[in-house]
């Protein structure tokens, strides 16, 4: 099932449609992921760009703040934008958005091209929608919490399982749809 799913991705990849798609909209997710951990962030100050290096970088990187959200070991600013850059942060993130980008590439090719997935196109915004609940791992805890749920309480021990358990939702949706999916068909 894997190898075939790996050979349809790289046969659906050669459309440039699918490819814009999927990187567009990863990169999309992969800003707003650094935006909802709080390592991106927008500010009015108007200055030199400046990059600082933690020291000793190399054990900090590993250290956690809270459930897969680690310590930054670098700080970029520029103008109207800090990065504290964490690797294991944006490595996290970059997953996830990839995941997203190619689940939302199959969901437009499903809704332009339903032949080519065997479904009717509403089923392909259907199908998009796994990804994306699942792609919204790291903005749960942080809704409950500004929201101040009275249930934030009982189920913050659930929110260290969001970001495997959205991996785990996302290659589950991907490998089910690109099992569906003529990739010979979508190129034609």
């Amino acid at each position: 099932m894997v190898p075939s799913s790996i050979k349809s991705l790289g046969t659906l990849w050669r459309l440039r449609r699918f490819r814009w798609i999927a990187v567009l909209s990863a990169l999309a997710y992969w800003l707003a992921f650094l935006f909802a951990i709080q390592d991106l962030t927008v500010h009015a100050r108007v200055g030199p760009v400046a990059l600082t290096l933690a020291d000793r970088a190399w054990e900090l990187m590993f250290q956690p703040r809270g459930p897969f959200h680690f310590e930054p070991i670098a700080l970029l600013q520029l103008p109207f934008l800090t990065w504290t850059f964490a690797p294991l942060n944006a490595a996290t993130g970059a997953v996830l958005a990839a995941l997203v980008g190619l689940n939302i590439s199959l969901a437009w090719l499903a809704v332009s091209r339903p032949r080519a997935c065997r479904a009717r196109p509403a089923a392909g915004i259907l199908a998009a929608l796994p990804g994306l609940l699942a792609g919204s791992a790291c903005c749960g805890p942080v809704l409950f919490i500004v929201l101040g749920l009275p249930i934030s309480a009982s189920v913050i021990g659930l929110f260290g399982m969001l970001v495997p358990a959205a991996v785990v939702l996302l290659v589950l949706a991907l490998l089910f749809n690109l099992r569906r999916v003529d990739a010979q068909s979508a190129l034609a």
